[in-house]
């Protein structure tokens, strides 16, 4: 069984049977010292995860073919060809015409 499909399937009373068992073994005068240091090793950890992420997309060349893409308005464009008299479509076809 995958593990991921297990833990979504822990509910209270068995966090409750592990939250006892962390206690007994390490003890109630470490478990705040410990919790902050795991809360603190967890912040790190998803920092890095951030701070790589955000490394790759800096160096993926895509990024700003993406965001040139994603600027790029169509209806504005088929709007513009429209309305300019002078626009290079509507002068090619007028040359077209003569």
């Amino acid at each position: 069984m995958p593990m991921l499909g297990m833990i979504s399937r822990i509910g209270t009373a068995e966090l409750v049977i592990i939250f006892a068992v962390i206690l007994l073994i390490v003890g109630p005068a470490k478990l705040p010292g410990m919790a902050r240091s795991a809360a603190q090793s967890l912040g790190k950890a998803k920092k890095v995860k951030k701070d790589f992420h955000d490394e790759l997309d800096s160096l993926n060349p895509l990024t700003d073919i993406k965001a040139d893409i994603d600027s790029i308005n169509p209806a504005k464009i088929v709007r513009s060809q429209f309305e300019d008299p002078q626009s290079p479509s509507k002068q090619a076809s007028d040359k077209h015409n003569e």
